[in-house]
């Protein structure tokens, strides 16, 4: 397993500065027991000159307001003082080139009651290639995607990655090199990477709220979507060239 922390890591909990192996969570929590929780996946890097930048670290605080607020997580924060935080996080740690990981979940609370208040963390550690760096090996899992009308679709919730995990774990049972998977949409036609990015963007921000999870922050750059718009792919069912070339798109 890979080490996230040691006994020098310092993390942000609750407006706070704090080791992270000195740091506890309430084990009587919603958020453990059933996932309801949401979160970020941010990433920072060493910029040629030095410096280090997080990229669109905005728009990514500002979804974890919208998918607080449509969880109906309390929420206190406002994107501009977390965003501070993090920097901060990164300078203890001596962080560049990172992932980050901010978190809101819930007090003690085993009823299906509202809660009342929230606990935000923002946690960084060292990372990599998401993927690794050898070539992969693409398979379609047997698991699709959560029903739209089943959950708050739209929110970057923790319990909604259960079904990416499950799609992961197939992928090496099938064949140990394989180490992602794609999910098959309700109607066949869209497809998502276990790790959560779409293929084919054009119907993520087309058809908000249809067979999709959030919309990907990071696959927007500078105002534009990368994406492969085919004229009519809302009236036809996708061919399989098209669908080899979302795949060749994304990965």
């Amino acid at each position: 397993m890979a080490n996230y922390y040691n006994e020098n890591t310092i993390i942000y909990l609750d407006g706070k500065f704090v080791k992270a192996a000195e740091s506890k969570i309430d084990l009587y929590s919603q958020s453990l027991h059933y996932g309801f929780a949401v979160f970020e996946g941010i990433r920072s890097y060493r910029t040629t000159n030095g410096s280090t930048q997080i990229f669109k670290a905005k728009e990514h605080y500002d979804r974890l307001k919208h998918s607080a607020d449509s969880l109906r997580l309390p929420y206190q924060y406002n994107s501009e003082e977390l965003i501070e935080a993090t920097y901060e996080v990164l300078k203890q740690n001596n962080l560049q080139n990172a992932y980050i990981r901010p978190l809101v979940y819930g007090p003690s609370n085993m009823s299906f009651n509202l809660n009342t208040e929230s606990h935000l963390t923002i946690q960084a550690w060292e990372m990599g290639a998401f993927l690794g760096d050898k070539l992969l090996r693409i398979g379609t899992s047997t698991f699709q995607r959560p029903n739209p009308k089943g959950f708050k679709i739209t929110a970057k919730a923790a319990g909604h990655y259960v079904n990416s995990i499950l799609a992961s774990y197939e992928a090496k049972l099938i064949e140990q090199e394989e180490n992602s998977g794609s999910f098959q949409g309700r109607f066949q036609r869209t497809h998502r990477s276990s790790d959560g990015s779409w293929f084919n963007d054009w119907w993520t921000y087309n058809r908000p709220g249809v067979d999709c999870l959030e919309p990907s922050i990071d696959l927007k750059i500078d105002g534009k979507v990368l994406y492969l718009n085919y004229e009519g792919f809302d009236d036809v069912e996708p061919k399989e060239y098209r669908y080899e070339e979302f795949i060749k798109l994304f990965f």
